[in-house]
């Protein structure tokens, strides 16, 4: 019996890819949401997902003016599971999917977090389909306000921190201060400025698709009916 085929769902930060994987698991084929699996989403702030889908979620604006502190009681569990658990949760939902034509994964770097993808993972996504989406800077921007509108400014300040050995002194000074002057949108603007530039784990060749919106559904479907062109 033949492998599933992989299909890897790449794109720039804010692009939605993780709520992609989650549609199209729902509502077409198999996914694995490796960042879940790893409870981490993946970069420096990747931990703080977890402030992000409390449901007392202030507007965003608000959030990043607040200069409270979050209190033990409000903070969630955001402990990564040991590499062992976690190559063992991605091996049982591969091995649950070995009969699905498709298996969707969302593009990640080799660590999610302090969690390393397994090498024959590694090996399937290096040959795998990938399709790489576009979506406005704009819609980018205003889905991840949406999304960490309400972590507390301490959490972010924490967050940007790791970023300081990988942007210039002026660039972090900046997002420093639009961080604590509540500039959500330049902050978030600026973010995305260093991860739009820094390096992207994708192979030499992927597929292209363009939105000028930031629908789910519509994009998930854009998707697999693309997949399903070239395979089925």
């Amino acid at each position: 019996m033949p492998l599933p085929k992989v299909i890897v769902i790449a794109g720039s930060t804010g692009s939605g890819k993780s709520a992609i994987i989650r549609f199209i698991n729902d509502h077409f084929y198999p996914a694995i949401d490796l960042e879940t699996l790893a409870n981490h989403r993946g970069s420096a702030f990747g931990q703080l997902h977890f402030y992000a889908s409390q449901k007392d979620s202030q507007p965003s604006q608000e959030a990043l003016s607040s200069d409270h502190s979050p209190t033990s009681s409000t903070s969630p569990n955001n402990t990564q599971p040991s590499q062992q658990q976690f190559e063992a949760a991605v091996q049982q939902c591969w091995d649950k999917h070995l009969q699905a034509p498709l298996i969707f994964l969302e593009q990640e770097a080799p660590f999610i977090g302090k969690c390393k993808i397994p090498d024959w993972l590694c090996q399937q996504i290096a040959t795998a389909f990938t399709i790489r989406i576009y979506i406005p800077k704009t819609i980018r921007i205003q889905h991840i306000l949406d999304t960490y509108g309400n972590i507390p400014v301490p959490l972010l300040s924490a967050a940007l921190q790791q970023l300081e050995k990988r942007v210039s002194p002026q660039q972090m000074m900046l997002l420093n201060e639009l961080l604590q002057a509540g500039e959500a949108e330049a902050f978030v603007e600026n973010l995305l400025s260093y991860y739009d530039h820094s390096l992207h784990y994708l192979p030499g060749y992927a597929h292209e698709l363009y939105f000028d919106h930031g629908d789910i559904p519509e994009i998930a479907t854009a998707i697999v009916e693309y997949v399903r062109r070239a395979f089925l």
